[in-house]
């Protein structure tokens, strides 16, 4: 039984000296093209990423993003990373998809060329100081005072809420400091995105889409606000990374029977419109939702209503498109065609 399958780290115009690109990485990448379109792939064993354990799957993110930042490295100005982890049967499968997405693929094209995302993260230089200095704070004192005069020993419920007020003073100077250096940034960026922030010592965690020839003045702008902080803060930008934050590729897969079961749920045909899927969630939620129809099988009814049209929403808006740009075909075939799908990861 053959368990190889086609994994696949990104996609790249035509057009380029793939030799040239993938030689460096010495790994088994190769490329498969489809029209002006190609993706950069290796021969692995299919396995459930999902049950890997975290060694192993780190050692995967470092193996897929070194390969995707290496061909941008030799001279690639323009990758669109797939999501890790996706594997394919064969090269006709992967074909397939990305006829399939080619639209979106060229469009992600046209809006990554030559540019690039740092990621900038800021943290406290110091935090204990900044602990030190904000038990100080008025209204910390005075809860603490309000505290003593009860009485008796500080309980933890009372640490509880005087580490909640301090947070919350802290926050509000990280919020003022955070939104001081999105300002300063915003104006050299395409686009930026907030990614969480891991502790309570991280004051921003963003990545920032910038024109590759920008990036000098976006550096010297952070040494600008490093100064206007005093120190405060100390900052890590992450890059030039190809664009993972903005424009990362992912397999959207569907099932025949959830698209069948939503169908009948709804009370569709198999030629439809997202104007009629509409229309019969909204017929059918009215009927049975908690607000005017009380008891159990209503509300398990509504729930099924609900989850059949966010399916049928889905596929329409993964599902290849036909000269008939209002029709939905629901009908096995059509669906089957269709039950697997690019998207933009969000």
């Amino acid at each position: 039984m053959n368990n190889k399958g086609v994994y696949i780290y990104g996609y790249i115009k035509a057009g380029y000296d793939t030799v040239k690109l993938l030689l460096p990485l010495n790994s088994g990448v190769y490329t498969v093209s489809c029209s002006d379109v190609t993706a950069v792939v290796s021969d692995m064993e299919k396995i459930d990423f999902s049950n890997l354990n975290m060694e192993s799957l780190a050692q995967l993110l470092v193996h897929h993003q070194k390969t995707i930042e290496g061909i941008m490295n030799s001279g690639c100005n323009a990758v669109v990373p797939f999501r890790l982890g996706t594997i394919l049967n064969d090269k006709t499968e992967l074909i397939k998809i990305t006829e399939g997405g080619y639209d979106l693929i060229s469009e992600a094209f046209t809006k990554i060329e030559n540019n690039v995302e740092l990621d900038v993260v800021a943290v406290w230089s110091d935090f204990g100081g900044l602990i030190e200095k904000f038990s100080l704070h008025p209204d910390i004192k005075d809860l603490k005072e309000k505290i003593m005069s009860k009485g008796g020993n500080v309980q933890q419920s009372d640490q509880i809420e005087i580490g909640k007020l301090l947070k919350s003073k802290i926050d509000e100077v990280r919020d003022v400091f955070a939104a001081r250096i999105t300002e300063l940034l915003s104006p050299l960026c395409k686009e930026m995105k907030s990614h969480e922030v891991m502790n309570d010592q991280m004051v921003i965690n963003t990545a920032f889409l910038i024109e590759g020839k920008m990036q000098e003045e976006f550096e010297n702008v952070i040494t600008a606000i490093d100064e206007e902080f005093r120190g405060e803060l100390n900052f890590k930008i992450v890059g030039p990374l190809p664009c993972y934050s903005f424009y990362t590729v992912e397999l959207k897969e569907f099932e025949y029977g959830l698209i069948e079961e939503a169908r009948n749920v709804l009370s569709l045909s198999e030629v439809t419109s997202a104007k009629s899927i509409k229309d019969a969630f909204r017929k059918m939620a009215k009927k049975y939702h908690p607000d005017k129809s009380r008891g159990a099988d209503n509300s398990a009814m509504y729930t099924r209503v609900s989850n059949a049209y966010r399916t049928l929403v889905d596929y329409s808006a993964h599902s290849k498109k036909t000269e008939f740009e209002e029709s939905i075909f629901l009908g096995k075939e059509d669906v089957t065609e269709n039950l697997m799908s690019l998207k933009m990861k969000d």
